[in-house]
């Protein structure tokens, strides 16, 4: 009798394990799959790699990056600096040829204005030439040639005085520093410009000198 209870404890409790051991394995099924103890055992190792990794190769990123960033910077400072000194030269290009060409301007006014007088013939002046032609025939041709060179400065002067005033315009609309525009030829010196402060500046060597320098410079050059 008491071998057969043994028994049927021993049955029992079996089956209790083996019941625990079921319900633990559903359980254990019904878990989501993350959750299972095997799967986070084997997936760590994993992540810690691949997290290592990452941050590896994400830190070689911005270090190549910041590399590159760097080059650029460097790379378009260079171009700036280039750009500004071709700025520059450009600058000084268009102010040397707009002072130049203001030399220019100013001599041809000069020559306009003298062609301006001379062209002013009295007509008296004009009808003794031609009485002159009349009285004297060997005087004839050079009568004519004198009358033709008359009606030539009188066609020229219009045309001198409105090239003139269109070429100035231009000079004028030159984009220039004030400074620059306040120069003024020295007459006879195709090189030289007057400031208002009656300092003298010198297109050959782009500098500007006093009184006594200006005056030293004017003396030489007349020698």
């Amino acid at each position: 009798m008491e071998q057969t209870d043994l028994l049927r404890e021993l049955e029992l409790e079996k089956a209790r394990l083996e019941n625990r051991k079921l319900t633990s394995e559903i359980d254990e099924l019904n878990r989501a799959w993350w959750k299972r103890a095997g799967y986070l055992g084997s997936v760590v190792p994993i992540i810690i790699a691949i997290v290592g990794f990452l941050t590896a190769l994400m830190t070689g990123f911005f270090d190549t990056r910041q590399v590159n960033l760097e080059n650029d910077i460097a790379k378009l400072e260079s171009e700036k600096a280039r750009i500004e000194e071709q700025t520059d030269d450009l600058r000084t290009a268009v102010n040397d040829a707009y002072l130049r060409l203001k030399i220019a301007v100013s001599e041809y006014g000069y020559a306009a204005n003298h062609i301006r007088v001379c062209g002013q013939i009295p007509n008296d002046v004009i009808d003794s030439v031609d009485r002159s032609a009349g009285i004297f025939p060997q005087l004839g041709e050079y009568a004519d040639q004198l009358l033709d060179c008359i009606d030539t400065v009188h066609l020229l002067i219009p045309l001198v005085a409105e090239e003139y005033t269109r070429t100035q315009t231009i000079v004028d609309l030159i984009p220039v520093e004030d400074s620059l525009k306040e120069l003024k030829p020295v007459r006879g010196y195709p090189s030289l410009l007057q400031a208002n402060d009656d300092r003298v500046y010198d297109l050959d060597t782009s500098r500007f000198f006093d009184n006594i320098q200006a005056y030293e410079i004017l003396r030489q050059s007349e020698e």
